[in-house]
């Protein structure tokens, strides 16, 4: 007997016959952005914009953001509305102080709060942080200093050193958080098999083209470190190297400190597994899957890189890009 079709459901508001909704989330993305396409809208830039998704009976909310630009064209009465959540504000905000010589700068302040002082800057309020190392930055006689830059990248030049992760969840609160694009022995959120029809296709790929197995880190002047590890993956002594120069380290410590924890992140053989699955709302970055299928060798435990989900006229569904 077939199975019942299941009933698209949406619940965007200012919008009139809408054709399509096209979401896109990944974990190393400064933001999340929905690209909406109706025929109409009452809708105007900079309006805070929420929906949910899904099945009639399986849905929940997926985008909190903004509205950042809108296209409409004739004859085909197709508007394009293209929506970017809270961490658009930060990409927004370039810090350039009135005098250059007194730019944002804070001494002897833990990660946390610098990271919240900088997204302040960016009128960002709803801010939650769980990070496992207590940092302190800006300890040296001038402290740490920001000008003439985004506050989104400033925020990620403190994230990036300690191999953390700041993104904005589907709420809109920004979470600064020591997230790896990998599984460990994190819990698994969902199971997916070519049995069923939640897993529609896949393809497994393994390179060494992310691996780094030396890391280099240049600081303030005379403050450097380095970190190194034989890989399995590469020619016997050879080394691929990553570089990270920038004078907010300010110390030896914390110099070896981001180069040893970016080469724990970087040592790694890239495999990736890009899959398309019946849609779920509740499917998103950060998130972790087992997959069971053995022709592409890829059954085991998998960390949900980017989400690009599709919600048309057809039916909903989500091609996925997991690492491990």
């Amino acid at each position: 007997m077939p199975s019942t079709p299941k009933i698209l459901y949406h619940n965007i508001t200012g919008v009139t016959n809408l054709k399509s909704i096209t979401l896109t989330e990944a974990y190393n993305a400064a933001m999340s952005t929905a690209t909406i396409d109706c025929e109409s809208t009452t809708l105007n830039l900079g309006d805070s914009i929420t929906f949910s998704a899904g099945f009639s009976g399986s849905y929940g909310k997926m985008f909190t953001g903004y509205v950042r630009k809108i296209e409409q064209t004739l004859p085909e009465y197709k508007t394009l509305i293209i929506c970017e959540d809270e961490l658009a504000k930060a990409t927004d905000y370039f810090i350039a102080s009135d005098d250059p010589d007194k730019p944002f700068e804070r001494k002897s302040i833990l990660t946390e709060n610098l990271i919240h002082d900088i997204l302040d800057q960016a009128q960002i309020t709803s801010y939650t942080y769980s990070v496992p190392l207590s940092v302190t930055w800006g300890t040296g006689s001038v402290g740490v200093k920001f000008n003439l830059t985004t506050a989104y990248q400033a925020a990620r030049s403190i994230v990036d050193a300690l191999a953390w992760s700041i993104y904005a969840d589907r709420n809109g609160t920004v979470h600064l958080a020591d997230v790896k694009p990998y599984w460990t022995s994190e819990s698994i959120d969902f199971t997916w098999t070519l049995a069923t029809n939640n897993l529609m296709t896949i393809s497994h790929e393994r390179s060494t083209e992310g691996l780094r197995n030396r890391v280099v880190v240049y600081g303030s002047t005379g403050v450097f470190a380095s970190a190194s590890v034989s890989s399995a993956y590469l020619p016997a002594g050879f080394y691929k190297t990553s570089v990270m120069a920038t004078p907010i380290i300010d110390n030896k410590a914390l110099a070896q400190q981001t180069a040893d924890l970016n080469l724990a992140r970087f040592n790694r053989l890239t495999e990736r597994l890009m899959i398309e699955i019946e849609g779920d709302y509740l499917v998103e970055p950060r998130k972790f899957a087992t997959i069971t299928e053995t022709y592409t060798n890829t059954s085991g435990n998998w960390f949900i890189y980017q989400v690009e989900s599709r919600f048309d006229n057809s039916g909903f569904k989500q091609r996925l890009v997991l690492t491990k």
